[in-house]
């Protein structure tokens, strides 16, 4: 049962990213990233969200364009000017039909996808200290310190709460994941709530651990 609900959110988020990446146009995308700048400004700031948007921009020259990735994959799907000059007969097949353009734009709109994650990582980068030390710290010392309580008394640790819990704490970070590769505009607000979402149920999940283990 357990097997079929992970192979089923897996197959939904594999799912989600092949129609991002062969579906969603490139303008769609870049809107998409001009949009949340703006709302990133209202929640940051416009110094801070410049400093967000330019690590991310550094990140993706380093992942994308300086490590070659970019030029390998167009390479792979599209010949370059001499390729085509050297298939004799072949020279416009891909171009005349518009096969090659349509190549370009997807690689073009997952490249951009690409960039707009970074912005959402360096985005949870940056309040992720402050998940750690107000929120994740001090839920993890109680939800150890809750089981400590139950294992020196006659307090019952629920296994319904407990596989409910991880339940809900593995769709939470399925659904985290989804969220940071939408193409669509979000506040970045968002981000550190399911930070503390996943930090809360982390720490009712070591709460509720057997008292045995």
């Amino acid at each position: 049962m357990w097997q079929n609900k992970y192979v089923a959110s897996f197959a939904i988020f594999m799912t989600e990213l092949a129609i991002i990446c062969l579906l969603v146009p490139v303008h769609v995308v870049e809107g998409a990233i001009n949009d949340e700048y703006k709302m990133s400004v209202k929640s940051l700031g416009t110094e801070l969200a410049d400093e967000v948007y330019d690590r991310a921009k550094k990140d993706y020259e380093t992942l994308i364009i300086e490590s070659g990735v970019y030029t390998a994959v167009v390479r792979h799907f599209i010949p370059t000017d001499e390729e085509r000059r050297n298939s004799v007969g072949m020279e416009d097949l891909g171009t005349r039909d518009g096969w090659f353009p349509l190549v370009q734009s997807r690689i073009n709109a997952t490249t951009s996808i690409v960039y707009q994650l970074l912005v959402r990582y360096e985005v949870m980068m940056i309040w992720l200290p402050y998940v750690l030390l107000f929120v994740s710290v001090p839920v993890f010392i109680g939800g150890f310190w809750q089981r400590r309580i139950k294992q020196s008394n006659f307090d019952y640790s629920s296994p319904l709460v407990t596989n409910s819990t991880v339940q809900l704490l593995i769709y939470s970070c399925l659904g985290g994941v989804m969220f940071m590769i939408l193409p669509v505009a979000v506040n970045h607000v968002l981000i550190p709530v399911i930070m503390i979402i996943i930090s809360v149920l982390i720490g009712r999940v070591i709460g509720n651990i057997q008292k045995r283990l």
